[in-house]
């Protein structure tokens, strides 16, 4: 019985708690209606605090086009400068575009797929440009169940993990999978890493034009582990970048013509540190670094003396890791043999990955350059 009453009393409690809330909400909501009847004990009620609350407040899109920020005024909460400010802020949010150009499906997810979800939370139309199918993806006999290739299997993960991610597009370039180095795949009529550079280059300048994208990321020079997909999609996007924005490296004359044009080109860069990690435990744990991955064909001995290239900008992507982790596992396919998906090797691998890191290509800078935001400094006026 006095467990009964136990629960009885708890759950009294939660419903209490949960009015508080609803009410807390419903008085927000309806705060130009009530200023209709009366301000007393207004900043009380509804504005006890400054600064961020007021942002939130405003941040919501029905409170604004309802005219909150006049109120906001009227009462003494926000300056006329301030509230313009905000409002500009929200209305560039709005026309905010982000293009990732990648090789395969999955490399959305394994790669820079926290970055992507960030953004996309953040309502940033992202999409995707995906240059294969991942045709000469491995993949054992039971994953192809239901599917007449390993193409058609591919990108149904893909299309999986775009909806998780939260992708405004998925564009394909309809080029075949290269395979990695070595490989028979290297040899066919379609294979990307044997596409000419600029022929790659104008099918995606084509696709940045149509999208608009400010700012628009790719593999690193090296293609992240060497991959010859990775690498030639790195040279493509570069050249694509150059024929759109037209210097290239011109920003002020990038963002300042009619024309449309990209404002900024980042490579995603995986920092060493990772990789020395990553040699370390596979050691420890009796599994040789020189043959990671599903195929064992990734040497990561050979990655740890790569040139290091430069961190300008670092996402936090705690928020929604939970996401990327969702989004990997629409790829299982490609999951056997990889990254550790259990243990203390998934966990350490886990807690290095809540950043992604990104090399800013154009517009130049110098040395000491950082960033906190890929958007940051963006003119949305052209």
């Amino acid at each position: 019985m006095h467990f009964v009453k136990k629960i009885v009393i708890w759950a009294v409690v939660a419903g209490v708690c949960y009015f508080i809330l609803s009410f807390h909400f419903i008085i927000v909501k309806n705060s130009i209606k009530l200023l209709k009847k009366s301000k007393l004990g207004l900043n009380y009620t509804i504005f006890s605090t400054k600064g961020k609350q007021v942002e939130k407040i405003l941040a919501i899109d029905e409170l604004r086009e309802d005219g909150i920020g006049d109120v906001l005024v009227e009462v003494g909460m926000i300056s006329e400068e301030r509230l313009e400010m905000l409002m500009q802020k929200y209305e560039d949010d709005k026309k905010r575009v982000l293009l990732a150009v990648l090789a395969h499906p999955d490399d959305e997810s394994f790669g820079l797929g926290g970055t992507l979800a960030y953004y996309a939370q953040k309502d940033v139309k992202v999409h995707l440009i995906c240059a294969t199918r991942g045709e000469s993806g491995d993949m054992d006999e039971d994953c192809l169940d239901g599917f007449n290739t390993v193409a058609e299997r591919r990108v149904f993960e893909l299309e999986c993990a775009a909806k998780i991610l939260g992708l405004a597009g998925v564009h394909y370039l309809d080029y075949r999978d290269s395979g990695m180095p070595g490989s028979p795949e290297n040899n066919h009529p379609r294979a990307l890493a044997a596409a000419p550079v600029d022929q790659v280059a104008d099918k995606i300048a084509d696709l940045m034009r149509s999208i608009k994208p400010q700012v628009i990321l790719t593999f690193d020079p090296i293609g992240g582990y060497r991959h010859p997909d990775h690498i030639a999609i790195n040279k493509a996007t570069v050249k694509a970048y150059s024929i759109v924005a037209g210097n290239g490296s011109d920003w002020e004359t990038a963002s300042s013509s009619n024309e449309f044009k990209p404002q900024k080109l980042y490579f995603h860069v995986m920092p060493k540190r990772l990789f020395r990690l990553a040699v370390r435990l596979l050691i420890i744990f009796g599994k040789d670094p020189r043959r990671f991955g599903r195929n064992h064909d990734i040497d990561l001995l050979a990655l740890v003396s790569e040139e290091e290239f430069p961190v300008h900008v670092k996402i936090n992507i705690r928020s929604v890791l939970n996401l990327k982790e969702a989004a990997i596992a629409c790829h299982a396919s490609q999951l056997g043999g990889g990254t550790p998906r259990k243990g203390v090797i998934s966990w350490l691998f886990r807690w290095a990955s809540m950043t992604e890191s990104f090399m800013r290509v154009y517009p130049e800078h110098n040395s000491e350059f950082h960033e906190e935001d890929l958007f940051e400094g963006i003119n949305f006026a052209s």
